[in-house]
């Protein structure tokens, strides 16, 4: 299978493996199993990133509350009224 180098680049940085790369024809060529383990790969990282960003959510929600406009520029609301 035909590749481009730049994507391969950064498949190779998200999975952190440097899968079997050939030159044929002028283009760069990867092994049908070589694309099967690449996609293994990239669904474990998403799977991976996937629960930091949940737990991310969950730290926000759990130690920052949302504050009003007034707070956060601290001024007092009831100064406007």
């Amino acid at each position: 299978m035909e590749l481009d180098l730049e994507l391969y680049e950064k498949i190779c940085g998200i999975t952190g493996t440097d899968y079997e790369l050939a030159k044929g024809n002028g283009n760069y060529v990867l092994a049908y199993h070589d694309v099967d383990v690449m996609l293994k790969d990239l669904v474990c990282a998403y799977g991976v990133l996937e629960e930091q960003l949940e737990d991310l959510k969950q730290d926000i929600q759990d130690n920052y509350k949302p504050i009003s406009h007034w707070e956060e520029y601290g001024i007092s609301e009831e100064d406007f009224h």
